[in-house]
């Protein structure tokens, strides 16, 4: 019988491995996603009736250990050397010339895009994943085993039979879409957000809690490897060996016989550049052939063999017009920097938000400063900082509020940066709560916008986010340029959403502190009801993977304030109902 379990076991895990294989990193699944939830419950189970079966490449092993209390240091057999910088097409040639001077031969070139990421190995012993590292400083990184363990396009079993040690170096990266919504999770939780896929990519890799890297969606792109029996005798050749043993590489991966080709394959590059899921800054150019490779050798700190040809750099320069202070729905308030208009990757860019007054005072922004703006991931627009020299003295300090700019209250300081309007009735707060509530991953109320919200507070409609939950038709008609049709179709909406909302969104849509969209799946995995939820003690909570202590007591302080008794009440005259949890 146990010979049974262990064999059912070991397909499940095969199974579910090549089912991960298919969804992640040929975006091509095989099977519904009910079917795979069938499976990997059914491993779970299995692994928790018999632990001493399962196997170290077990799919069960991405969700994340125990935090860790420090990385420690890992020395790379082969240091991870760094790439020179071709910034012209003047710089290409050059690298080109020379090549074929020192060769005194003409090899082909490999072109593969150049990723804005964080750079790591992986190393496999006789197929299995066993270490993670960071570049580092090229010689010596941290070992973040754990935290790469998680991340679904690093496989835990290679594809393919492999004997002996094989290390794969590749970029960690995080596409442009799944950066936004990290990022709007994070300013729903009241965090800040990071700067740019690359600092987000690097900062869940770094982390020392793996549960936290689980969460967050990082791919790995491979593009060299080594071993003691891999045999390639070219770089085009290593790359699709890499990915017939289950990596992701470069989607765009030419070999190029000289100098026209490499720019023909640039020029395309760049004009597809702003459609692309995630951040390049250039391309890779490097010697195809190996022998040839051996011949050019090192140099201390890159090889002589490869060169970045760098994208020309995405930012402008503008100057300041004024900085405005917006008021978010947690009462922070957060510089908007309002610049002279410049386009930037086919859009036009007047404004940027800033993370906080503390950033505002950090770049010291005036108005009237030449500020270098840079559209981030392509998308968000970012102030790069200010431009010093091009000061004439007529600049203007920024006035930093000490009232609320909607209500007038007196602005109270949280933490280090924070700086917050503590009126609970302050209607900017109110207007972007609200707007939250109705968003998509709260309530997703259809048909209920910003400009709803600004109606239904400038006629009085609503006072309190809880009075919405008791508008009817007649209300809505009171609305300028309401007609039946539109007030009906907004009730029927609100009436229907708001009577089997599920319990994840119930916990997103209280807008707790910290807790956004990800860290309410994980609440309401553990708790299957708010009634557990509002009950749970502090240790209840730091006890779910993933749950801080900071998270933790800003949960515990949410279940005591007067925000919740509202929605409580709304509970129970069963103006919300939550579907059950199973």
């Amino acid at each position: 019988m146990n010979q049974g379990i262990r064999e059912r076991m070991k397909q499940l895990v095969n199974l579910i491995n090549q089912y991960d294989y298919e969804y992640y990193v040929l975006n091509s699944p095989s099977v519904s996603d009910a079917e795979y939830d069938r499976l990997y419950k059914e491993l779970v189970e299995l692994e928790e009736r018999y632990p001493e079966y399962a196997l170290s490449y077990s799919p069960t092993k991405r969700v994340g250990g125990k935090v860790q209390e420090g990385f420690s240091e890992v020395e790379h057999l082969v240091p991870m050397l760094s790439l020179e910088n071709a910034q012209t097409k003047d710089e290409l040639k050059k690298f080109i010339d020379n090549v074929a001077e020192s060769l005194k031969a003409s090899p082909t070139f490999t072109v593969e895009y150049k990723f804005d990421g964080l750079a790591c190995s992986v190393v496999y012993q006789d197929g299995l994943f066993v270490q993670g590292a960071t570049r580092g400083d090229g010689f010596k990184g941290e070992n973040v085993t754990e935290n790469l363990k998680t991340i679904r396009t690093i496989p835990l079993q290679l594809s393919k039979e492999t004997q002996g040690r094989l290390e794969v170096r590749g970029e960690v990266i995080m596409h442009i879409d799944d950066f936004k919504k990290l990022n709007e999770e994070r300013l729903a939780g009241g965090l800040e957000p990071f700067r740019s896929p690359r600092n987000a990519s690097a900062g869940s890799v770094r982390v020392l809690d793996p549960s936290i890297t689980a969460k967050r969606k990082l791919k790995f792109y491979a593009y060299y490897g080594f071993g003691d029996k891999l045999s390639a005798k070219s770089h085009s050749e290593l790359v699709a060996l890499l990915k017939d043993l289950g990596f992701l590489v470069s989607p765009l991966f030419e070999v190029a016989r000289n100098y026209d080709e490499i720019i023909r394959a640039y020029e395309k590059a760049l004009s597809e550049r702003a459609n692309l899921p995630f951040e390049v800054d250039g391309l890779v150019v490097k010697v195809n052939e190996h022998r040839f490779q051996e011949e050019l050798g090192f140099r201390s700190r890159s090889p002589r063999w490869a060169v970045a040809f760098k994208f020309p750099p995405n930012e402008a320069y503008t100057k300041v017009k004024e900085v405005r202070f917006q008021v978010g729905r947690t009462g922070a308030i957060t510089p908007v920097c309002v610049f002279e208009s410049v386009f930037l990757s086919g859009a036009k860019l007047s404004r940027a938000t800033l993370h906080n007054i503390e950033d505002l005072l950090r770049k010291d922004i005036r108005i009237g400063d030449t500020i270098v703006v840079r559209r981030q991931g392509d998308v968000i627009p970012y102030v790069v900082g200010v431009v010093p020299e091009k000061r004439t003295g007529h600049e203007k300090q920024v006035e930093i509020p000490s009232e609320c700019p909607e209500c007038g209250s007196l602005l109270q300081k949280r933490g280090q940066a924070g700086v917050f309007c503590e009126n609970s009735l302050c209607p900017a707060k109110l207007e972007a709560y609200l707007e939250y509530i109705f968003s998509k991953n709260c309530l997703n109320l259809e048909g209920f916008g910003s400009k709803i919200c600004e109606k239904l507070l400038h006629f009085g409609l609503v006072k309190s986010f809880a009075d919405v939950f008791t508008l009817d038709r007649d209300d809505f008609l009171k609305l300028p340029g309401f007609k039946d049709k539109l007030a009906t179709k907004l009730v029927d909406e609100l009436k229907n959403k708001t009577q089997n909302v599920e319990l994840w969104r119930f916990i997103n849509t209280l807008g707790i502190p910290n807790v956004g969209r990800e860290t309410s799946k994980l609440l309401a995995d553990r708790f299957l009801a708010i009634e557990e939820l509002e009950k749970a003690s502090y240790e209840d909570l730091v006890s779910v993977n993933g749950i801080g202590p900071e998270t933790a007591r800003a949960i515990s302080n949410f279940f005591k304030s007067q925000s919740w008794r509202e929605w409580k009440s709304l509970l129970d005259r069963g103006l919300i109902k939550l579907v059950k949890t199973s």
